[in-house]
């Protein structure tokens, strides 16, 4: 730009000048020297105006450059970053793919026929396992709900009697119940099926002998004394029932009592 101010004065110049000797010569010298200084001076203006294009050109080539290499930068900068993303996503993907499995416990594994019994007095006997998660899910059970619920509204103990002697019954068809189950569970384990079996069967074969001792501990003690007998054979078969369950349990991780 600045040669081009200092071009554009010279040729302004040279016009003033041309202009002067114009009007102090004579006229065929000084209708020549205009011509001729008019000549020049078109032709000095003509170079300006091709210089002052040509540099025009260049500054807005120049420009024109300058855009579009910040435009090719720009999409340089934004196609790095989606790389640089798709890669981050692609090894947080193949990270997460990597991550092993969830093991098997080994407190899950295997199984072996265990029926033994930790209740000493079924009078007073409210679990009948160590197991603390088992017994808890088994306090729930519904049938010792209807039976509190219907004691609760007896007076007279011959009628307290009767209902206890019915959830007695009650629970000897649901440890009945448990027993079907495992042993259908067991199909595949016939070792341990056959220690199921043997296990009920000596269960059966002391039931009467067990029912004897209860009443013979209440034998002076009377009514009340038949009541604890009779509530002591209940949870004998409600014992039974819940280590039958709890053999449910171990193997399949739940049990059902409907």
């Amino acid at each position: 730009m600045k040669n081009t101010q200092r071009l554009a004065a010279a040729a302004l110049t040279l016009l003033i000048t041309a202009s002067l000797c114009a009007c102090s010569g004579n006229n065929s010298k000084g209708g020549s020297a205009s011509s001729t200084a008019s000549g020049e001076s078109a032709a000095v203006s003509s170079q300006v105006i091709s210089e002052g294009s040509r540099e025009s050109s260049v500054d807005v080539s120049a420009d024109e450059s300058s855009s579009e290499s910040s435009q090719e930068e720009s999409v340089s900068e934004v196609e790095s970053s989606v790389q640089t993303s798709d890669e981050s996503g692609s090894v947080s993907s193949e990270e997460e793919s990597t991550e092993p499995p969830e093991e098997v416990s080994d407190s899950s594994q295997g199984y072996c026929f265990d029926d033994e019994q930790i209740v000493v007095n079924y009078h007073t006997a409210k679990f009948f396992t160590d197991d603390e998660e088992f017994n808890a899910l088994f306090a729930k059970n519904d049938i010792d709900k209807a039976y509190d619920s219907e004691l609760r509204d007896i007076e007279d103990i011959i009628e307290m009697r009767k209902v206890t002697i019915r959830y007695a019954d009650t629970w000897k068809a649901e440890q009945e119940k448990a027993y079907n189950k495992l042993y259908e569970m067991l199909a595949e384990l016939p070792e341990e099926q056959e220690k199921l079996v043997g296990s009920q069967q000596m269960w059966v074969e002391e039931l009467d002998e067990t029912e004897a001792s209860f009443r013979s501990e209440a034998s002076d003690s009377g009514s009340y004394g038949l009541l604890a007998a009779d509530s002591a054979m209940m949870n004998y078969y409600k014992g039974r029932a819940a280590v039958l369950y709890h053999q449910i349990y171990l193997l399949s991780g739940s049990f059902d009592m409907s």
